[in-house]
Formats: structure tokens, C-alpha cells, sequence
């Protein structure tokens, strides 16, 4: 088992490196994410069951950077002496509505198929261009595309459905 992801890792590694430091990712974060990714595999119960190991490993590299990209973006560092000065934006109504309306676009999101979820989120949420998530998901241009237009039609159908009908 760990013969075969030291393999994919021998295989796959400076591909995994010159992706994610391609990712809007520090010089010092590369290494960590890439060894996360590794260690994730490393997890997998069954990894010669994997038909397509670079793919697979492109997949987990990308959920690796959501979830780093998740912690970075709701964590901020505040010297002690400087929370009392902070200003507060609380709107309690605002922030529900707010919290609800995250839950429903993170259930929509994840409802989605898993090439259509990969390139909305690849796009939308970091930023890269068509021509990059092509690369990053090993697939045409026109590909992406079609992902992005399909997972946006499924996103705003599943949004304007109402809260009663997300429920079932």
C-alpha cells in the first residue's frame, strides 16, 4: 500500500510542487501543502483501486488548498492590545441570513458533480483562469467551460429553489 503512493509520489511530485506554487501559494507553504497531500494518500485504504493516480492526486491537492484557503481567510491575527479597538460590523439579522444563505450555496456546491464543483471553485473562489483550470484538472479548455456553465445553471436552479424544498 505505501509502495504504491511512494511511487505516485516519485512519479508526481515536482508536478504536484510547480502546480500549487502556481496557486497563488507561498514559497514556504508549498512544501507543507504538498506534504499534506501525500500524507493524505498515504490514508487511502485501498490505493491500487486508483485507475487514474495523477488525477486522483490533483483532487486531493485541490480539496488540501480549499481547506488551507478556508483556515487562512476566516483567521486573523490580532496583537491582545488591540481588540478592545476593533470595530464591531455585528448585525445579528444580517449575519443568520448571511450563515443560512453559506450553508445553502455550500450544500448546492457540494451537490454538484465533482468536475463541475472543481472547476466553479477553481475559478470563482481562487481565481484562476479557464486556462489554468484546464491544466490543474487535465482537461480542454472548452471542457472547463462547458463545467463552468453546467455548474452554474445546477447552482442557480438549486438557489432559487426555496428553503423547504433544500430540506428533502
Amino acid at each position: 500500500m505505501h509502495d504504491t503512493v511512494a511511487g505516485w509520489f516519485d512519479e508526481f511530485h515536482e508536478d504536484l510542487l510547480r502546480r500549487i506554487s502556481g496557486l497563488r501559494v507561498s514559497d514556504s507553504e508549498v512544501g507543507d501543502l504538498a506534504q499534506e497531500v501525500f500524507l493524505r494518500l498515504l490514508r487511502v485504504s485501498n490505493p491500487d483501486l486508483v485507475r487514474h493516480p495523477r488525477a486522483y492526486m490533483l483532487r486531493v491537492a485541490a480539496n488540501v488548498l480549499q481547506e488551507w484557503r478556508l483556515r487562512g481567510d476566516r483567521f486573523v491575527v490580532t496583537a491582545p492590545a488591540e481588540l478592545d479597538t476593533l470595530p464591531s460590523n455585528a448585525d445579528p439579522i444580517r449575519d443568520i441570513d448571511g450563515e443560512a444563505r453559506a450553508r445553502q450555496l455550500n450544500k448546492a456546491l457540494a451537490a454538484l458533480p465533482p468536475m463541475y464543483r472543481a472547476a466553479v471553485a477553481l475559478r470563482a473562489q481562487y481565481g484562476l483562469t479557464v486556462a489554468q483550470v484546464a491544466i490543474h484538472l487535465g482537461v480542454s479548455e472548452r471542457m472547463v467551460k462547458r463545467y463552468i456553465e453546467k455548474g452554474y445553471a445546477v447552482l442557480r436552479e438549486r438557489l432559487a429553489e426555496s428553503p423547504a424544498d433544500q430540506r428533502s
